[in-house]
């Protein structure tokens, strides 16, 4: 699935992007959120009862905190395995939730907002 907007019409929502993920019954699907302030895991399953397919986002219990990390990616632009280092760490969290029987099919999305755009394109594409 694509849950990239259009030029100009700003970031898509981790709603929007979980919505272009092809859907099947007990699935999950990742979204990294690199925002300006932050990076943001979120994680969401969707099941089907009936005809109704449901949504929700993965509550993370005591790991609440560990769902988010500071600075956001755009301040590593000179050091990008550190940013690799950020990121992975919340893949790891991801992988702690997930169950270990869904992760190979669950997609994960990683975009990033204003602070990135803001980045001259060959820092912002190392960095990704």
């Amino acid at each position: 699935g694509n849950c990239a907007s259009p030029v100009g019409a700003g970031p898509p929502s981790a709603f929007a992007c979980v919505a272009a993920m092809p859907a099947r019954a007990g699935d999950y699907g990742i979204v990294i959120d690199a925002g300006s302030s932050g990076t943001r895991l979120r994680i969401f399953r969707w099941w089907q009862q009936g005809r109704r397919l449901y949504l929700r986002e993965v509550s993370a219990g005591e790991q609440a905190e560990a769902l988010r990390v500071r600075p956001g990616l755009s301040a590593f632009a000179t050091t990008p395995e550190v940013a690799a280092a950020q990121v992975s760490g919340l893949v790891r969290v991801a992988a702690s939730i997930v169950p270990a029987a869904a992760q190979a099919a669950t997609p994960v999305y990683l975009y990033a907002t204003a602070g990135l755009r803001l980045l001259p394109a060959s820092r912002a594409q190392a960095l990704l």
